[in-house]
């Protein structure tokens, strides 16, 4: 049984090396999705509080996501995200969608 593991040592141990980059891999890719869902939930919250604001202030929603970016401060990674924005009157709330871009 000794002579066993003394002769497979090397591809016991190269196994042992692939599950554990495995695992590694696998947990890298989990926490980058649910920081993509994270920012995905800051920017839904960041339109939304945007919207309100210009409502509140100006008294009338927000005409495109331009306006909202030069006097409202929004901001958002346009490389993963893309924003549906369809204004409907100045006195009725818009329509809005985030979604997030493939990664390939």
């Amino acid at each position: 049984m000794r002579d066993f593991f003394n002769r497979y040592r090397l591809l016991f141990s190269l196994l042992l090396c692939c599950i554990w980059v495995s695992a590694f891999v696998i947990g890298i890719d989990k926490l980058s999705s649910d920081r993509l869902e994270e920012q995905e939930k800051a920017l839904n919250t960041s339109i939304e509080r945007c919207m309100l604001s210009c409502y509140a202030l100006e008294g009338f929603y927000p005409p495109d996501l331009e306006y909202m970016k030069d006097h409202y401060g929004l901001t958002y990674d346009e490389a993963h995200f893309w924003v549906d924005y369809q204004p409907s009157s100045a006195n009725l709330r818009p329509y809005y969608m985030v979604l997030q871009k493939s990664s390939e």
